[in-house]
């Protein structure tokens, strides 16, 4: 039997879409209920708020520095410093925290003056970088250190005692 159909039943799937918005009705363009402007506003807060915490994790490691002083004295080489000439000295690392650490750096020095006349420089070591070695919580390590008397030292500067402030650079151990 043949159904009567009215032209108001007849129904093709093209009728199941909605007509596409051509954008000529003056209202803007709407991205998950949000003006583009709207959405591109919200994308820029959550980059910056990732990056920010990004930032903020970082390696996971606290960075501090100490200070410590490398004393030259007559006694603590096997020959005096002279003029223009290196040695090899000691100078001892505390670690001021409660955790361990790893020394990055300790940095270049220049003496101060002396009681005896020589100038403030007259003594000088390079940046030590990358020092191997593990300074347990609160704990002390040594280091050995270049330095050098400068060529145009007076001869009154042999035997002397020096004292270079040198800043240590520290970072936590795991």
């Amino acid at each position: 039997m043949l159904e009567d159909r009215t032209p108001a039943e007849d129904h093709t799937p093209e009728d199941d879409h909605e007509p596409e918005d051509d954008h000529t009705s003056g209202e803007p363009a709407k991205i998950l209920g949000m003006t583009v402007p709207q959405g591109v506003v919200l994308l820029v807060l959550v980059v910056s708020t990732l990056g920010f915490l990004v930032g903020m994790i970082g390696t996971g490691q606290d960075s501090t520095t100490t200070s410590v002083d490398l004393v030259i004295e007559p006694q603590s080489a096997s020959r005096a410093l002279e003029p223009g000439a290196t040695g090899r000295f000691i100078v001892l690392v505390h670690n001021p925290n409660d955790y361990g650490v790893q020394v990055v750096s300790i940095g270049a020095g220049a003496s101060e003056p002396t009681a005896g006349g020589c100038p403030a420089g007259t003594v000088t070591s390079e940046e030590l970088t990358g020092p191997p070695g593990y300074i347990g919580a609160t704990g002390v390590r040594t280091y050995s250190i270049n330095a050098t008397m400068a060529a145009d030292a007076g001869e009154h500067c042999v035997g002397q005692s020096f004292t270079l402030p040198l800043t240590v650079e520290l970072v936590s151990v795991g």
